[in-house]
Protein backbone atom coordinates (compact mmCIF):
# COMPACT_ATOMS: atom_id res chain seq x y z
CA UNK A 1 0.00 0.00 0.00
CA UNK A 2 1.59 3.32 -0.85
CA UNK A 3 1.47 5.97 1.14
CA UNK A 4 0.17 9.77 -0.21
CA UNK A 5 2.39 12.71 -0.06
CA UNK A 6 1.88 16.27 0.92
CA UNK A 7 1.51 18.15 -2.50
CA UNK A 8 1.05 22.18 -1.55
CA UNK A 9 -2.17 23.37 -3.69
CA UNK A 10 -2.23 25.20 -6.83
CA UNK A 11 -2.84 28.42 -5.01
CA UNK A 12 0.17 28.00 -2.72
CA UNK A 13 2.70 27.33 -5.81
CA UNK A 14 0.76 30.20 -7.96
CA UNK A 15 2.23 32.08 -4.39
CA UNK A 16 5.72 30.62 -4.71
CA UNK A 17 5.85 31.48 -8.55
CA UNK A 18 4.81 34.99 -7.96
CA UNK A 19 7.70 36.05 -5.37
CA UNK A 20 9.80 34.06 -6.92
CA UNK A 21 9.13 36.62 -9.86
CA UNK A 22 8.55 39.56 -7.32
CA UNK A 23 12.80 38.57 -6.25
CA UNK A 24 13.64 38.10 -9.91
CA UNK A 25 12.25 41.54 -10.67
CA UNK A 26 14.23 43.31 -7.35
CA UNK A 27 11.05 43.52 -4.74
CA UNK A 28 12.28 41.49 -2.19
CA UNK A 29 10.61 43.36 0.44
CA UNK A 30 7.34 41.93 -1.35
CA UNK A 31 8.78 38.87 -2.48
CA UNK A 32 10.02 38.56 1.29
CA UNK A 33 6.35 39.15 2.32
CA UNK A 34 4.66 36.62 -0.09
CA UNK A 35 7.50 33.59 0.82
CA UNK A 36 6.21 34.04 4.99
CA UNK A 37 2.63 33.82 3.34
CA UNK A 38 3.58 30.85 1.62
CA UNK A 39 5.50 29.63 4.12
CA UNK A 40 2.69 29.64 6.65
CA UNK A 41 -0.14 28.45 3.90
CA UNK A 42 2.32 25.32 4.05
CA UNK A 43 2.50 25.17 7.42
CA UNK A 44 -1.24 25.21 7.39
CA UNK A 45 -2.27 23.11 4.72
CA UNK A 46 0.53 20.30 5.59
CA UNK A 47 -0.73 20.06 8.92
CA UNK A 48 -4.47 20.15 7.90
CA UNK A 49 -3.08 17.65 5.39
CA UNK A 50 -1.56 15.46 7.91
CA UNK A 51 -4.39 15.11 10.54
CA UNK A 52 -6.66 13.89 7.77
CA UNK A 53 -4.12 11.08 7.12
CA UNK A 54 -4.29 10.15 11.15
CA UNK A 55 -8.05 10.56 10.80
CA UNK A 56 -8.01 8.08 8.13
CA UNK A 57 -5.61 5.71 9.93
CA UNK A 58 -7.80 5.31 12.86
CA UNK A 59 -11.13 5.02 11.43
CA UNK A 60 -8.63 1.98 9.21
CA UNK A 61 -6.91 0.61 12.79
CA UNK A 62 -10.86 1.02 14.26
CA UNK A 63 -12.36 -1.31 11.09
CA UNK A 64 -9.85 -3.81 11.29
CA UNK A 65 -9.88 -4.18 14.91
CA UNK A 66 -13.77 -4.33 15.00
CA UNK A 67 -13.35 -6.98 11.87
CA UNK A 68 -10.39 -8.80 14.01
CA UNK A 69 -12.76 -8.36 17.23
CA UNK A 70 -16.00 -10.25 15.27
CA UNK A 71 -13.70 -13.14 14.15
CA UNK A 72 -12.75 -13.74 17.74
CA UNK A 73 -15.99 -13.96 18.96
CA UNK A 74 -17.47 -16.50 15.89
CA UNK A 75 -14.08 -18.76 16.56
CA UNK A 76 -15.05 -18.43 20.24
CA UNK A 77 -18.50 -19.60 19.34
CA UNK A 78 -17.73 -21.99 17.20
CA UNK A 79 -15.01 -23.83 19.31
CA UNK A 80 -17.61 -23.27 22.29
CA UNK A 81 -20.45 -25.44 20.28
CA UNK A 82 -17.44 -28.19 19.16
CA UNK A 83 -16.45 -28.10 23.08
CA UNK A 84 -20.41 -29.14 23.69
CA UNK A 85 -20.43 -31.45 21.22
CA UNK A 86 -17.44 -32.74 22.58
CA UNK A 87 -19.48 -33.45 26.11
CA UNK A 88 -22.19 -34.86 25.09
CA UNK A 89 -20.36 -37.12 22.81
CA UNK A 90 -18.48 -38.31 25.88
CA UNK A 91 -21.38 -38.37 27.71
CA UNK A 92 -23.08 -40.58 25.97
CA UNK A 93 -19.83 -42.96 25.63
CA UNK A 94 -19.65 -42.85 29.22
CA UNK A 95 -22.88 -44.03 29.57
CA UNK A 96 -22.96 -46.87 26.77
CA UNK A 97 -19.72 -48.09 28.81
CA UNK A 98 -21.37 -47.74 32.07
CA UNK A 99 -24.13 -49.56 31.05
CA UNK A 100 -22.17 -52.20 29.00
CA UNK A 101 -20.38 -52.84 33.08
CA UNK A 102 -23.85 -52.86 34.80
CA UNK A 103 -24.46 -55.39 32.19
CA UNK A 104 -21.50 -57.97 32.86
CA UNK A 105 -21.49 -57.38 36.02
CA UNK A 106 -25.42 -58.62 36.27
CA UNK A 107 -24.07 -61.71 34.21
CA UNK A 108 -20.88 -62.59 36.60
CA UNK A 109 -23.53 -61.94 39.32
CA UNK A 110 -25.70 -64.35 37.67
CA UNK A 111 -23.33 -67.17 36.93
CA UNK A 112 -22.04 -66.89 40.65
CA UNK A 113 -25.43 -67.52 41.89
CA UNK A 114 -25.88 -70.16 39.43
CA UNK A 115 -22.85 -71.88 41.01
CA UNK A 116 -23.21 -71.12 44.50
CA UNK A 117 -27.02 -73.25 43.95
Amino acid sequence: MQRERFHPSTGVLEMQKKADVLGQSGCYKDAKKLRKKVKLAIAIEQDKFLQESRRQLFGKSNKMLERHQRELENLQKKHQSQRETLIVQRKSEFEVVEQRFVNVWNEMEAKFKKELI
